[in-house]
């Protein structure tokens, strides 16, 4: 059973082991532009640990991350630079509101006989004027990679082994493909289209794709199992347990041993440096390790906000990403129900309660005027119907790959949630109703998914 399945089997502890002491490692464009991220010390570390691989012939990378690293490579380090001013800024301006308000202080410590206005607010001021200080002088010492990159020079060297450019005629093939994989949620990559709520249009979106694609190809080229570094934590690469990633996702781990018969692992790149402790012998430092997931999860923050900081102002083009988003998620869930063997009258009222739901979420999409109440609803009836396939879930035996399916369901949705509360509390809007609805219907889900794994373990 194990060999006809395989895609849903974790590896265990002796397997782990072989594939890292013979794995070839294929580091995501995210990893390479992480680089500039960390600290020199964490950076150096992190960069020798890449030059022992590439010794062993053990790095092998798609053209595609490549061409996107460089392209890209420029932006990164403007960003970074924007990131000290803009930092010198915010306390600038908040020095000068507190000025400001200092009028209002100072009836507040008047009337109180032991608080001295003037001590405060110097004490205050100067506290803020170190603080940009500080910023000031370590942006003065950081690296001037825009005049010489010793990073790009590094990057050069340790990715020199690199895949072949694709022709336009076969970029126009997987173009074709993605639109048929991405209309069915087929991953990776279609998180990134607009019309699954992503930020990327045209050809931009097919970039996950292609580079699957390449390492795909060159599995065949090898006998060697594939470890897949990258810090992109999407649903369209990996399965989402409780908003974390947990594994690849099932369908790409059954495509990489279908097509090129060899075993397929991902990691981010903070538990890459833990299992590079574990399983190469070296020692890394904690602090390295914690610096690293510090500026992965800083990335993964910037990027969800720079979704939506063009748009300050919760908008009906956001509501209605979210909205297409749970369209599809409730098209999914109708054909689940028709797949599990619940008695016939159970099936027809979760049938035609799902036929309920999918048809609000198309009315919600084509509204031109939406109010907070109406999307109140709609998760009201997605919640309520959840229930009632939970609650018939444990009243029969369910199969293995049914709680398998079920279990991805409910992790995106929970990972929807989580990303569309994360923006309507950036807005300054009164959706406060909508995400106590939401965030009820989270825990609700967390609940579903431990249920749902209570009954999995039952199988080990």
């Amino acid at each position: 059973m194990k060999n006809e399945f395989k895609e849903y089997y974790q590896y265990d502890e002796n397997e782990l082991k072989s594939i890292w002491e013979k794995a070839v490692f294929i580091f995501d464009t995210n990893i390479l532009q992480g680089l500039y991220r960390i600290n020199e010390k964490t950076r150096k570390e992190f960069i020798e640990i890449l030059k022992e691989l590439k010794k062993e012939n053990r790095i092998w990378t798609p053209y595609q991350v490549l061409h996107e690293y460089h392209k890209n490579r420029r932006k990164v380090i403007i960003g970074l630079e924007k990131d000290y001013q803009e930092a010198i800024n915010i306390i600038t301006n908040f020095s000068s509101s507190f000025s400001k308000d200092l009028g209002k202080l100072k009836s507040a410590c008047n009337n109180h006989p032991l608080l001295n206005t003037d001590e405060v607010f110097n004490k205050v001021n100067s506290s803020l004027n170190s603080i940009a200080e500080e910023i000031k002088k370590i942006k003065s010492n950081h690296p001037e990679w825009k005049k010489n990159d010793n990073v790009l020079k590094e990057i050069e060297f340790i990715f020199s082994n690199f895949g072949e450019k694709y022709d336009e005629i076969k970029l126009k093939k997987i173009y074709e493909e993605g639109g048929k994989r991405y209309e069915n949620q087929i991953p990776p990559g279609y998180k990134d289209d607009k019309n699954h709520g992503g930020e990327k249009e045209g050809d931009d979106k097919y970039g996950d794709l292609i580079i699957w694609k390449q390492i795909l190809e060159y599995s065949k080229t090898i006998d060697k199992p594939i470890i897949f570094v990258t810090n992109d934590v999407k649903e369209d690469w990996w399965i989402l347990e409780y908003e974390k990633p947990f594994c690849a996702r099932y369908e790409l781990k059954k495509e990489i041993l279908t097509e090129g018969q060899v075993d397929f692992q991902m990691y981010n790149s903070d538990d890459f440096l833990l299992n590079v402790s574990k399983y190469l012998n070296r020692k890394i430092e904690q602090k390295s390790i914690e610096e690293v997931r510090r500026a992965r999860k800083l990335s993964q923050q910037q990027s969800l906000f720079s979704e939506y900081k063009e748009n300050p102002e919760i908008n009906l083009h956001v509501l209605k990403e979210f909205l297409v988003n749970q369209r599809e998620l409730a098209s999914k869930l109708k054909h689940l129900i028709e797949d599990f063997h619940f008695e016939e009258r159970i099936s027809h009222d979760l049938r035609r309660e799902s036929y309920r739901l999918l048809d609000m979420s198309n009315h919600l999409i084509h509204r031109e005027i939406f109010e907070p109440r109406d999307l109140e609803e709609f998760v009201y009836m997605q919640s309520r119907l959840h229930k009632e396939i939970i609650r018939n879930f444990e009243l029969i035996d369910v199969p293995r790959i049914s709680l398998i399916v079920i279990q991805a369901y409910f992790e995106q949705i929970l990972y929807s949630y989580s990303k569309f509360i994360r923006y309507l509390r950036m807005k300054d809007v009164t959706f406060r109703r909508v995400i106590l609805f939401m965030s009820k219907s989270r825990r609700e889900i967390r609940d579903n998914l431990k249920l749902i794994e209570s009954k999995m373990n039952q199988f080990e």
